[in-house]
């Protein structure tokens, strides 16, 4: 990476991106991070939004958050000592108005309060963040109990920098669109019911900025169809995930710190 991208040095960018990825390599992880389905959708219609939606509602990072700190404590009991600043550094994706310790702290209170970690903490001592389950039940959580069908995210989003250079919502799309697509060929068109779509918990805004910033990625592929039924004329959106740069050893746009937009970039509707 050479330049400057939205103010930011490269020498920064470089930095964020390789402290990101020694807490890969010091995670283990080489496939994937498992979720339980409940985490991106609902099952019924009395179920409130899925943590998904709830992380990505009011904008900000607390779902790329939340999603390195499950990445990084690997084994049961799924515990995690780090600092907010050790979390920033990998995190530092808003160029001059990065995170900071001060806000990864106010975003891992948010992810208490939302029943997803259990946080320890004593004067002078680094706190002892412990993982729940997913779903938000405040329960102990054991990733080697969850059994198929699961989420699974890809550790490229991760190691290619994806999980730096995504708008949350734009994330938030992405991880639907693929529990959706699991397990489908690549590169296959669908269209997703309504039902389906409003089991995520994202608004139609969050679904047409995120898809718009999924496809400047080069991550989607989205194709608008016309279809007739009994005189009723329809449009749907077929889409198609495009995996290769996210599971590549290294893509070409993962990595790269977005440019700033203001609240633009880093808000997002629910």
């Amino acid at each position: 990476m050479t330049g400057n991208l939205g103010g930011v040095p490269a020498v920064r960018m470089q930095e964020t991106l390789e402290a990101l990825r020694k807490g890969v390599a010091r995670s283990k992880r080489t496939g994937s991070v498992r979720f339980p389905l409940s985490f991106a959708r609902a099952f019924t219609e009395l179920e409130e939004k899925p943590p998904l939606a709830q992380l990505v509602s009011g904008g900000g990072g607390r779902l790329s958050t939340y999603l390195t700190i499950v990445m990084l404590a690997t084994k049961e009991p799924h515990q995690l000592k780090m600092s907010s600043k050790d979390l920033a550094d990998m995190l530092d994706r808003h160029g001059r108005q990065g995170p900071g310790p001060r806000r990864i702290a106010n975003e891992i209170k948010t992810l208490e309060e939302l029943k997803l970690l259990k946080v320890e903490r004593a004067p002078g001592l680094t706190p002892t963040m412990t993982v729940l389950t997913p779903d938000g039940s405040g329960e102990s959580w054991n990733a080697r109990e969850l059994r198929s069908p699961y989420l699974a995210l890809p550790i490229g989003l991760w190691q290619n920098g994806w999980i730096l250079s995504l708008a949350p919502r734009d994330l938030a799309v992405w991880i639907a669109l693929h529990e959706f697509m699991s397990g489908r060929k690549q590169h296959t068109a669908m269209w997703m019911p309504t039902s389906r779509k409003q089991s995520y918990g994202l608004s139609e805004a969050t679904w047409t900025r995120g898809g718009k910033g999924l496809v400047e990625a080069g991550l989607l592929e989205i194709d608008r169809v016309t279809t007739s039924y009994a005189g009723e004329v329809r449009r749907r959106n077929l889409y198609a995930l495009k995996m290769e740069p996210v599971t590549s050893k290294e893509s070409e746009r993962g990595g790269q710190l977005p440019e700033e937009e203001g609240a633009d970039r880093s808000a997002t509707s629910s």
